[in-house]
């Protein structure tokens, strides 16, 4: 009996995997994470650019480039935070349990196999979303073709 109350699913259960860590927001410059932001982009992919970019200066241009680059990433939108401090992320806790070089690639290659895999799937739904709304409007215009035919 005991184990079955383990596998019940208890609320607030999926905000365990809730990702923490310090926002990149200090690392920007804040006016030019609003002239992105004036151009449509969300606050999180303007600084997102902005920060990915860092290395070439902070600009607008550099971040546009990266922004055209990356917009059909599945995580284009989703904020990015810096993780690893002290009592943070899964790399660090296992990197301080004595793991060798080696163990510590193979798992960070796990890792990027998996979001790239999830990555993947999510654009190939997305893919077939499109497809039926393109046959859907489709359709649309050769009834309404049709209808304006009859009307002639």
């Amino acid at each position: 009996m005991a184990h079955e109350a383990t596998d019940e699913k208890k609320p607030g259960d999926d905000e365990v995997n809730v990702p923490q860590g310090q926002p990149i927001t200090s690392f920007v410059k804040s006016d030019l994470v609003k002239q992105i932001m004036d151009m449509g982009f969300s606050k999180d992919a303007s600084e997102k650019a902005l920060f990915m970019t860092l290395s070439k200066g902070q600009s607008v241009e550099a971040a546009l480039e990266w922004i055209t680059e990356h917009q059909e990433d599945a995580d284009f939108n989703e904020a990015l935070l810096i993780v690893g401090q002290e009592g943070e992320g899964e790399l660090k806790k296992q990197y301080n349990g004595n793991l060798s070089k080696e163990e510590r690639l193979k798992i960070a290659e796990d890792k990027i196999k998996a979001a790239r895999a999830k990555r993947e799937a999510e654009s190939k739904v997305n893919a077939h979303e499109q497809e039926i709304n393109r046959i859907k409007m489709n359709k649309e215009i050769l009834a309404a073709q049709r209808l304006d035919k009859e009307r002639e």
